[in-house]
């Protein structure tokens, strides 16, 4: 088996991209993901890949923690999610992509801790906000 996983964009417009990501898993668990793309981002060759910020967070994580981070030849983490809590950075302007050598503009999900359903079921619901064309 493997852990049954959900993408929904909630919006995807000019200055914002929403989405929903949902998972409930077997015990498997998720590795290095790519769960948001360059482009959904709004991110081009004139703009560079590091144009979108992470505005906000609200996730549901029971068990087990989820590591957001921006894909680049080492990818940095965003966030790291383990609870329930809304994790709103619209104070600070959001956290900007600033994983440096190999930069993609992707955003990728990995999941540690996960139990099989049989024993704990576990898995997450996370809600992406981001903000479309700050400058870098």
């Amino acid at each position: 088996m493997a852990d049954t996983v959900a993408s929904q964009i909630i919006e995807n417009g000019p200055r914002r991209f929403v989405i929903k990501l949902t998972n409930f898993s077997d015990g498997t668990g998720e590795s290095n993901v790519t769960k948001v793309t360059a482009a959904q981002l709004g991110a081009t060759a004139a703009n560079g890949l590091q144009h979108a910020k992470l505005r906000k967070v609200e996730y549901a994580v029971p068990t087990g923690l989820v590591q957001i981070q921006w894909k680049a030849s080492t990818n940095v983490d965003a966030v790291i999610l383990s609870g329930t809590h809304t994790l709103d950075f619209s104070d600070t302007q959001g956290i900007q992509n600033d994983a440096g050598s190999g930069v993609t503009g992707d955003v990728t999900l990995t999941t540690q801790g996960f139990k099989a359903v049989a024993t704990a079921a576990s898995g997450y619901t996370i809600v992406l906000y981001f903000i479309k064309g700050i400058g870098t």
